[in-house]
């Protein structure tokens, strides 16, 4: 879960998560410098053929697929908490049924939503996430 959904969890502050997300962190770079893949190649396997052939696709597709899902990692994490406010203006009935100062917030989101698209697009990054996709 990102930043913003464990927020969501009662109880649960900034501080929590920072905390969670960095033990998360750790736990992971901690199992990458101490798994260890061993295969025979006189005794191939249906798995271990699949694993080499995923494993060629990522070394194929290089560093700037990474750079791709990190890009896109980062955008949803900008845009989950927009999207949440924008809510009611995905309905007229919605707009209508919330509040003043939920309507309000939801325009706002609606209005940081375009901008941070637009920043997105000008800076190439569908094309960038096309070509991730293509690569993988």
């Amino acid at each position: 879960a990102g930043a913003y959904r464990l927020r969501q969890i009662p109880g649960v502050g900034q501080r929590t998560v920072d905390q969670i997300l960095s033990a998360a962190r750790q736990l992971a770079e901690a199992a990458g410098e101490t798994v260890a893949v061993h295969l025979d190649v006189d005794r191939p396997e249906p798995g271990t053929t699949a694993l080499v052939a995923a494993l060629h696709v990522l070394v194929q597709a290089g560093p700037e697929a990474r750079r791709s899902v990190d890009e896109a990692t980062a955008l949803t994490g900008r845009l989950e908490p927009l999207l949440a406010d924008a809510r009611p203006a995905a309905r007229r009935s919605g707009l209508l049924l919330a509040g003043r100062a939920r309507r309000a917030r939801a325009r706002e989101a609606v209005a940081a939503i375009g901008t941070l698209l637009d920043e997105a697009e000008r800076a190439g990054a569908p094309e960038r996430f096309a070509q991730a996709s293509v690569d993988l």
